[in-house]
């Protein structure tokens, strides 16, 4: 178990104009602030990880982040159907994958390779269509570094 903080790159698809059925609208919260289809977040969580003995240096694991993730900067993540906030988002990551060991003097030091799954979700967001709940998840790739004494 441990507890980790990070970078990631959250790219939204689909159209980033505002439905033309709202575009009457003159309330400018509904189109202010502006918005970015590629923000910069960080999430800060708790890491559990349970390591399946392989008889090797290589080690293979399961594990799971929990925790929160914020959005850099004013701007909102401009999504298909709304857009989310920099509020607190929750953060939800499990993997699967490989730890590699570098230095066989001092095994705190490895490189990582997972396949991950990835959920934010918060109720403090704006739709299109007036809901304040937003879901978002991802398949990918981690290659990671750890350090340690």
């Amino acid at each position: 178990m441990g507890a980790g903080l990070g970078v990631d790159a959250v790219m939204a698809g689909g159209d980033s104009a505002i439905p033309a059925s709202l575009s009457g609208f003159d309330r400018p919260e509904w189109v202010d602030p502006p918005s970015a289809k590629t923000k910069a977040m960080i999430p800060v969580f708790s890491d559990f990880r349970f390591n399946i003995p392989t008889g090797s240096p290589v080690k293979l694991y399961a594990g799971v982040k929990l925790g929160a993730a914020w959005l850099l900067g004013d701007s909102y993540l401009l999504l298909q159907n709304g857009r989310m906030s920099g509020t607190t988002q929750f953060y939800f990551r499990p993997s699967v994958g490989a730890r590699i060991p570098v230095d066989r003097n001092n095994p705190a030091h490895a490189f990582t390779v997972a396949l991950t799954y990835q959920l934010l979700t918060s109720g403090n967001n704006w739709s299109w269509y007036g809901r304040d709940s937003v879901t978002l998840s991802s398949l990918g790739l981690t290659i990671s570094y750890e350090f340690g004494r």
